[in-house]
């Protein structure tokens, strides 16, 4: 590192030993300007003293002006520490800056780039060795010192090399670094020598350089460049290799230069190509027949081989030249060929003996004779150019064969079809036209068409086709044989009837049907009959193929000749099978059920008689026994009636296995049986068996992919014990059956006569609530229901009742389940509904606020569209559905969530608002409780009637009112009588009360009555 001798040194800056040097000149001027103060006024009190001798004021002010001597003097001691503690500070400070410049210096020295700093003035402050080696060793220039201007160097520089570009471009650079602008440039200053020049400004003016070696970087370069020309010329010569035609290069003096291995197949020359032969050689294996005097126009040589070659030959920018050789032999070949099929195909167009057309935009644009023929025109001539809607019957015929043809032409590329057109004279002529378009997206362009008249042709097919459709869409098997009995012809139905195809019967006899069921002597006398009469008809059994036997009604009829001479036997025949089956089946079906094929109730009576007239005999006796399914209902209805039908089959195959093969079980429909035991000791023995009924029916079945439990009730009548008439038994055994139910199901039960008289008793009452429900005799009561914090009435509950004739009123709890059973809680459930909004809007008119609760069954909502018909009692009364409350019971919730869920959701979105009845006697959970949208939990009067004496009821009351609050809901508490309740009510936070505390249920006026007292 060289750096110039007497050069600024970054510690030795000017301003800051111009700063230092002026402290020392203000302090030194300062103490002269004091001491000469001092002097002075020594001097005057010297003066002073001589003058004024001993006055004590002189004396006083010399005293005072000596203290401010003092003064002053101990502040420009101060000052004198001060500054010694800043020239300290300095001296540290240079000492610092020299580290740092050392440091500096040390790190250029050793840069492997070259370094240059030059001054404000362009003058060169500092500079590496790198830099000097750059140009006296690469260049052999002499080298740049210190303190000489970097512009005046380069000059130099460039008179010495000749004022390279390189050099011109450096100085122009540098120019712009000096201007304040930074630049860079790479610059070539020899063979593989390549240098990066950047220079930038810095902020005194001056220049900073850094100069670095890419050589090794360039080379790199190169050799990259290089290797891909050399991938770029490997993938060039396989191109050419891969091409059809042979492909060589000349340079400026015709010789090969590239070629590629298909030159040598293309035109085989003495020698393997190489750079040293010349383009002449190639002149001479095309045997002279090359024009050089025709450069760019492709040429064919016919080679005396045979061969033919196309050549081009054409200029290569920058000189040389470029020919192509392609072998056509082949193609020319193929030209003559085509040319030759043209003539033929235009041999075959003319004189075809079908109309060719070729079609575009629907309009005839060529066609040969015999199409213009085909339509009685003239000649092709006169055909040609028109619109094709001139063969057609009418406009509307040729826009629906436009239609038809195109959309066919472009979904499968073809049409062959027929169509009616019209001749030139006006008649109607039947043409077969197949076409075919060019291009199948574009099919109106142009198309090809083949029409061939085929009007006599469909008439002949016509009648053709009327014969043998008669011939072989008849129903019945037909046989066609000749005068020898020998098969000639048989249709479809024969063949599906026999099961032989007819190429296996044709030739031969009908004697192969034989089943051998009818003698010999059947057989002459039918031959007897036929040739007497004519014909014969009767009833044959024959033999099928496969080797049934089956039965047929069969007809001859003989055909006869202009001589009358037998010609052929027609035989017709019918197989009678499925004749025969169904009336075999409705004999069946008669006496047995279509499901299960057990024995119905006519087969039943029939086995029932002779099962009694034997017991009588023997003095035995015999037993009814009646199996209902419990539960079958359900089954059906969630599960599907497959399933039911499939669990009454598994019902039979558990019943017969717990049986004798002597008992008969009959299915009298639905889900009962009828089991008749012959021959029984005692009842005992009967009791017995319908235990082992029972015992059998505590496993699930199994249907399908379901586990079915199931059970079955039972009643038991003893003939003749309980009577002997089978009508008068079947009624008995119900009632028995019924009688078990109502004990709790899976069990059985023997007749006794009460039940006979209750069954009585409820058949009565059904009938009588048939004739009260058509007579409306019914009522509304209504029971007032309590706001408890308010204490005033809100709403109220309808109640159905019914009364005799007598006044007596029949109870809810003996009609209701028979009005569910029987199904007739659907129109009494509308009645009622009709009625409670019909006496809301009576309310309404005369200002009376009230909320009507009305109870719907179960059965209501699975038989009819309760949302639907409350939309539509509320329309018809004129109210709005918000003042119609729906109770549920808490059981119709647990019966089909979904199904519940949806009438509750569809309820709701009328504006009605939804209760629960008797919430607390069913099984609901809080899961299934939250997943419906209620609006009020009807605590169970039960849990209120015994909250006076049981703390684990009033508990249920405060849970159910609890959670009903924690639900969104409201509670109501019905079966209110003491105030003990309503007590127990308020502590609950019960929202409202109803009971005989309140009100019993009233008639309509008296309800108004207590709403009008609030």
């Amino acid at each position: 590192m060289s750096v110039r001798r007497g050069g600024k040194n970054m510690l030795n800056h000017p301003g800051l030993k111009a700063r230092v040097a002026a402290v020392d000149k203000d302090l030194q001027a300062e103490l002269r300007r004091r001491d000469k103060i001092i002097r002075v006024l020594m001097d005057r009190v010297e003066q002073g003293l001589d003058q004024q001798g001993s006055d004590y004021s002189f004396f006083q002010s010399t005293v005072l002006l000596g203290d401010l001597v003092q003064q002053r003097t101990q502040a420009l001691d101060e000052a004198l520490h001060a500054l010694q503690d800043s020239n300290a500070e300095l001296a540290q400070q240079r000492q610092d800056a020299d580290m740092a410049r050392t440091r500096l210096t040390e790190s250029i020295a050793c840069s492997a780039d070259g370094f240059a700093l030059c001054d404000e003035n362009d003058v060169l402050v500092m500079v590496n060795p790198q830099f000097q080696t750059y140009w006296a060793q690469l260049l052999q220039v002499t080298a740049i010192a210190t303190g000489q201007p970097f512009s005046q160097w380069l000059h130099e520089m460039a008179q010495q090399l000749g004022a390279p570009a390189w050099l011109q471009q450096w100085q122009h650079n540098h120019q712009q670094a000096r201007n304040g602008l930074p630049s860079t440039v790479e610059v070539n200053l020899a063979d593989a020598v390549w240098l990066r020049i950047s220079e930038h400004p810095t902020s005194d003016g001056g220049v900073v350089g850094n100069y670095a070696d890419i050589s090794d970087i360039k080379r790199g370069e190169a050799r990259r460049r290089e290797q891909e020309r050399a991938r770029q010329a490997e993938r060039l010569q396989i191109t050419l290799d891969n091409l059809e035609e042979g492909v060589v290069t000349f340079d400026e003096e015709n010789y090969f230069q590239h070629w590629n291995d298909r030159l040598a197949a293309v035109l085989p020359l003495p020698a393997s190509p190489s750079t040293a032969m010349t383009r002449d050689l190639i002149l001479q294996a095309l045997e002279g027949q090359y024009h050089v005097d025709q450069p760019n126009q492709p040429q064919q040589i016919h080679l005396s081989s045979g061969r033919i070659l196309s050549v081009h030959e054409s200029e290569l920018p920058g000189g040389g030249r470029l020919m192509t050789l392609s072998d056509i032999t082949t193609r020319h070949l193929q030209e003559l060929r085509i040319r030759q099929l043209v003539d033929e195909l235009q041999a075959i167009f003319e004189n075809a003996y079908v109309g060719i057309a070729h079609m575009r935009n629907r309009t005839i644009v060529n066609c040969n004779q015999h199409l213009a023929s085909i339509f009685g025109w003239p000649s092709a001539s006169d055909i040609i150019g028109q619109n094709t809607s001139v063969l057609f019957p009418s406009a509307e015929d040729w826009e629906a064969s436009r239609q038809l043809i195109y959309r066919t032409l472009e979904k499968t590329g073809y049409v062959d079809a027929e169509f009616q057109f019209r001749h030139r004279d006006g008649r109607p002529i039947w043409c077969q036209v197949t076409g075919c378009p060019l291009d199948r997206h574009a099919p109106l362009e142009d198309s090809i068409w083949v029409v061939c008249d085929i009007t006599l042709r469909r008439e002949q097919e016509a009648q053709l086709k009327l014969a043998h459709t008669v011939f072989e869409h008849s129903s019945d098997a037909i046989m066609v044989t000749d005068h020898n009995a020998v098969i000639l012809e048989v249709n479809q139905a024969f063949c599906d009837t026999t099961g032989y195809s007819a190429h296996e019967v044709i030739g031969r006899t009908p004697s192969l049907l034989k089943s051998g069921h009818h003698p010999s002597s059947f057989y002459r006398g039918m031959w007897h009959d036929l040739r007497a009469s004519g014909r014969w008809s009767g009833e044959v059994i024959d033999r099928r193929k496969n080797g049934d036997c089956y039965p047929k009604w069969l007809s001859i009829s003989t055909v006869l000749d202009e001589y009358g001479k037998v010609v052929n036997y027609i035989g017709s025949f019918q197989d009678i099978s499925d004749r025969k089956a169904a009336e075999e089946k409705i004999q069946f079906l008669a006496n047995h059920d279509v499901l299960t094929s057990l024995p119905n109730r006519l087969l039943l009576r029939d086995r029932f008689d002779y099962a009694l007239d034997q017991a009588r005999r023997m003095g035995r006796s015999a037993a009814f026994l009646l199996l209902d399914l419990d539960n079958f209902k359900h089954v059906n209805d969630s599960l599907g009636h497959k399933v039911g039908d499939d669990l009454l089959i598994a019902c039979v195959h558990l019943l017969r296995n717990c049986l004798s093969e002597n008992d008969t079980i009959s299915r009298q429909g639905g889900d009962e049986f009828i089991i008749l035991m012959p021959d029984i000791d005692s009842p005992a023995d009967v009791a017995m068996r319908a235990q082992r009924i029972l015992s059998a029916f505590t496993t699930p079945l199994r249907v399908q992919q379901h586990s079915i439990p199931s059970s079955v009730s039972i009643g038991i009548v003893i003939a003749p014990a309980d009577g002997d008439d089978f009508d008068v038994l079947l009624q008995k055994v119900d009632t028995a059956m019924y009688h078990s139910k109502e004990k709790g199901r899976c069990c059985y039960s023997f007749f006794r006569q009460e039940m006979n008289d209750e069954a009585i008793r409820r058949h009565t009452l059904i009938n009588e609530l048939r004739q009260a429900l058509a007579e409306q005799s019914f009522r509304l009561f209504y029971q007032p229901q309590l706001a408890i914090r308010e204490q005033h009435i809100v709403g109220c509950e309808a109640l159905l009742r019914w009364p005799r004739a007598d006044g007596r009123m029949i109870s809810p709890l003996d009609f209701i389940p028979l009005a569910e059973e029987t199904g007739l809680i659907v129109p009494l459930g509308e009645w009622v509904l009709r009625q409670a909004c019909e006496q809301a809007r009576h309310w309404q008119d005369m200002g009376l606020a009230s909320r009507i609760a009305v109870n719907v069954s179960g059965i209501q909502i699975y038989r009819t569209d309760v949302p639907e018909l409350l939309q539509r009692c509320t329309r018809e009364a004129g109210i709005s559905p918000a003042q119609i409350e729906i109770e549920l019971t808490e059981s119709t919730l647990l019966e089909d969530s979904i199904a519940i869920r949806e009438v509750i959701s569809d309820i709701k979105a009328l504006g009605s608002s939804v209760a629960i009845d008797d919430f607390g006697t069913g099984y609901s959970s809080l899961a299934t409780l939250s997943r419906f949208e209620i609006d009020w939990l009807k605590i169970d009067r039960s849990f209120i009637v015994a909250s006076a004496n049981s703390e684990k009821d009033r508990a249920i009351v405060r849970m159910i009112t609890n959670m009903a609050h924690e639900l969104k809901m409201q509670a109501i508490a019905e079966g209110v009588e003491t105030q003990g309740h309503m007590q127990l009510l308020r502590e609950c936070g019960c929202d409202l009360a109803q009971g005989y505390l309140i009100s019993r249920p009233v008639e309509a006026l008296q309800y108004e009555q207590l709403l009008q007292q609030g």
